[in-house]
C-alpha cells in the first residue's frame, strides 16, 4: 500500500470531485435503479438544482459575475467586481398576458401560409411508392452513365471520368493552334533560304529585270518544292530531276 503523507487533503479532493460529479449530474449513487426514472426523479430535485429553488413562486434565479462594482437597487450594497450574483426573474402576469396576445396575433398571420406548406408537403410525399420507384429509375440511370464514363476513360488510358462533351468544348478545342504550322513555317523559310542564291544580281535594264523575275518566280517554285520534299508529302517527278529543280 502507498503511503499517503497527508489524509485529510487527499479525503477533501476526493469529496470535491464528488461534489463536482454530482453538480454536473454525472453521479450515479449505487441505490440508484433505471426502472425509478431519471436521476433528478429519483433524488427529488429539478435539473436546475439550486437555481429552481424559488420554481413554485415563478421565479427563476439567474446567477452572473459583475464586470465592475455596483450598487444594487434593492438593498443598497455594493456588488463588487467579479462576484458572482443571483438575480430573480419573475413572470409578470402583464408581460406574459402582452406576449400570449402578441403569438395569437402571429399565429393567426401565419396559419395560411403554414396550411399552404402542409398541403404541398403531403401532395409530394403522398404517395411514397412512386417517389422511391423515379428515384431508384434515376439511381440506376446515373450508374449506367458512370459506367460508360469508365470504360471510356479505361479505353483512352485514363484514370478519371470526363465529363460529357458540350458545344463549348468543341469550339475551344477547335480554337486551338497547335505547334505544327509553326514547325511547317520554320521549314518553308528554311527551304527558301536554301534556294536563294549567295550572290547579288545587277539589274540595269528592263531584261535584267525581267530576268530576275523569272529568277524569283524559279526560286519560289524551288522553295515550294522543297518544302514538299521536306515534308515528306509528295515524291520528285522526272521532270523536275530533269529541269534541275531537284536532285534525283
Amino acid at each position: 500500500m502507498r503511503y499517503n503523507p497527508n489524509p485529510l487533503f487527499e479525503s477533501d479532493r476526493l469529496r470535491s470531485s464528488l461534489a463536482a460529479a454530482r453538480a454536473d449530474n454525472f453521479y450515479y449513487p449505487p441505490e440508484w435503479d433505471p426502472k425509478k426514472g431519471s436521476l433528478n426523479k429519483f433524488q427529488g430535485q429539478h435539473p436546475l438544482r439550486e437555481r429552481a429553488r424559488k420554481i413554485d413562486q415563478g421565479i427563476l434565479i439567474i446567477r452572473f459575475e459583475m464586470p465592475f462594482n455596483v450598487w444594487c437597487g434593492g438593498c443598497n450594497s455594493m456588488i463588487a467586481k467579479d462576484c458572482v450574483a443571483e438575480r430573480g426573474k419573475l413572470a409578470d402576469p402583464f408581460y406574459r398576458l402582452e406576449h400570449q396576445e402578441e403569438d395569437l396575433r402571429k399565429k393567426k398571420e401565419a396559419e395560411p401560409l403554414l396550411v399552404r406548406l402542409q398541403r404541398v408537403s403531403h401532395s409530394r410525399h403522398a404517395d411514397d411508392y412512386s417517389l422511391n420507384r423515379s428515384l431508384r429509375a434515376r439511381l440506376r440511370n446515373q450508374k449506367r452513365k458512370v459506367a460508360e464514363e469508365e470504360e471510356v476513360s479505361r479505353r483512352m488510358g485514363l484514370g478519371i471520368r470526363l465529363l460529357p462533351p458540350s458545344q463549348e468544348d468543341a469550339a475551344s478545342a477547335a480554337g486551338i493552334i497547335f505547334a505544327s504550322k509553326f514547325e511547317r513555317n520554320r521549314r518553308d523559310k528554311r527551304a527558301a533560304i536554301k534556294a536563294n542564291s549567295i550572290f547579288p544580281e545587277s539589274s540595269g535594264s528592263a531584261s535584267g529585270s525581267r530576268r530576275l523575275e523569272l529568277e524569283s518566280k524559279r526560286r519560289k517554285i524551288k522553295a515550294t518544292a522543297a518544302s514538299a520534299l521536306l515534308a515528306g508529302r509528295i515524291k520528285p517527278l522526272s521532270w523536275q530531276q530533269k529541269a534541275g529543280f531537284v536532285k534525283p
